[in-house]
C-alpha cells in the first residue's frame, strides 16, 4: 500500500488518538476502500485515518474493499468522494478537495450533474468554482479556512493576493481571530494603506506595532481591536487624531458609570446617544439632574456645538 499516495485525501488532519485506541481495542472495523495500481500497489480512496491508525497500532495487514485496477479515474474519484460524503459532513475546504476531483475535464453541464449526485451539492459554476478555488490556495491559508479562522468571503479576496501576501493575511487571523465584519475591515485596510505606500499586504502587516500586538499573550480579542485601531490609524491619521481628541473631550464630562455616553461610530455623524441606567425614581432624578448640569459643561460645547 502506497502511504505516500495523497491523491484522493480529503482531510489533512491526523487520527483521532481515540481511533488508534479502537483499533487496538477492536480491530479494524470499517475497511478502506483501495484501489489497485498499474504498479501492483494499492491506492487509498477511503480510509487514510483509518489506515493511519492501523499503523500506529502495529498492525501488519488489515481487511480492505479493493477496486479493480481497470477502473477509471472518474469512477475512483466518484467512490472516494461518496463514501467519505456519506459517513460524515464535509467541511468547506474537503468539499473543496472534492469538487476539484470530481469530473474535472467534463463540460460544466455534465461535470454539475456529477458534483450534484455525489456530493448533493447545488450551485451554479461561479459558485462551484469560488468552493472548488479554496483547494487550490497556500497552505497557511487553507488552515485558517479549515480553522475557521477565515470566512469563505474574505479567503475569495485572499485568493487574488500573492500567496505571501495571503499567507501573512492568513497567520493573523489565525493568532487573532476575528468575525467577518472584522476580518473584511482587516483586509480592506491592509490593501488601502498598501495602495497607498506602495507596500504589499505581507510588508504592512511587518509593522512592528501589529507584530508586537500579534506576539502579546493574554486577551485575544483586545490584541484583535489592537491591530484593527493601528491599521485604522495607519490609514486614516488625521480622523484617527480627531477622534482621539473627541474621546478625550468625552472623558472630561466625568459621568458617572450608570450613564454611558454613545458617540456616532469614529464620531462621524451627528446623533449621539445616552444610556441611563437605575433602580428607583430617585436615582432616576439624580441623573438627570447631572444631565442638566452638563448642559452648561465646556467639552459638551466641544461635542454638541
Amino acid at each position: 500500500m502506497d502511504l505516500a499516495d495523497g491523491a484522493f485525501r480529503l482531510s489533512e488532519t491526523p487520527p483521532a488518538e481515540a481511533l488508534v485506541s479502537s483499533v487496538r481495542l477492536l480491530g479494524l472495523l470499517s475497511p478502506p476502500l483501495l484501489r489497485e495500481r498499474e504498479d501492483s500497489r494499492f491506492q487509498i480512496l477511503d480510509g487514510f485515518k483509518r489506515v493511519e491508525a492501523c499503523r500506529l497500532a502495529d498492525m501488519e495487514s488489515i481487511p480492505a474493499l479493493i477496486l479493480d485496477k481497470d477502473a477509471s479515474p472518474d469512477f475512483c474519484a466518484m467512490a472516494a468522494v461518496a463514501a467519505n460524503a456519506s459517513s460524515r459532513p464535509l467541511t468547506l475546504l474537503e468539499t473543496s478537495r472534492a469538487i476539484r476531483l470530481l469530473a474535472p475535464d467534463k463540460p460544466w453541464e455534465e461535470r454539475r450533474e456529477v458534483i450534484r449526485r455525489v456530493l448533493g451539492l447545488e450551485g451554479g459554476e461561479g459558485y462551484v468554482q469560488d468552493i472548488e478555488s479554496l483547494s487550490r490556495l497556500p497552505e497557511t491559508v487553507q488552515k485558517a479556512v479549515e480553522a475557521d479562522a477565515v470566512a469563505l468571503p474574505v479567503a475569495l479576496r485572499l485568493r487574488d493576493m500573492e500567496d505571501k501576501d495571503a499567507e501573512a493575511v492568513a497567520r493573523l487571523f489565525l493568532r487573532l481571530p476575528q468575525s467577518l465584519s472584522r476580518q473584511r475591515q482587516v483586509v480592506d485596510l491592509v490593501a488601502q494603506i498598501g495602495q497607498r505606500e506602495g507596500l504589499s499586504p505581507a510588508q504592512v502587516l511587518e509593522d512592528p506595532d501589529i507584530r508586537r500586538a500579534m506576539e502579546e499573550e493574554g486577551d485575544r480579542n483586545a490584541a484583535g481591536a489592537k491591530v484593527r485601531s493601528i491599521l485604522y490609524r495607519r490609514r486614516y491619521p488625521v480622523m484617527a487624531e480627531e477622534t482621539e481628541k473627541r474621546k478625550q473631550t468625552l472623558s472630561e464630562l466625568c459621568l458617572p458609570p450608570r450613564i454611558t455616553w454613545h458617540p456616532p461610530p469614529h464620531f462621524e455623524g451627528l446623533t449621539h446617544s445616552l444610556r441611563m441606567d437605575f433602580d428607583s425614581a430617585d436615582e432616576l432624578s439624580n441623573h438627570l439632574d447631572r444631565l442638566r448640569r452638563l448642559l452648561d459643561h465646556p467639552a459638551l460645547k466641544k461635542l454638541l456645538p
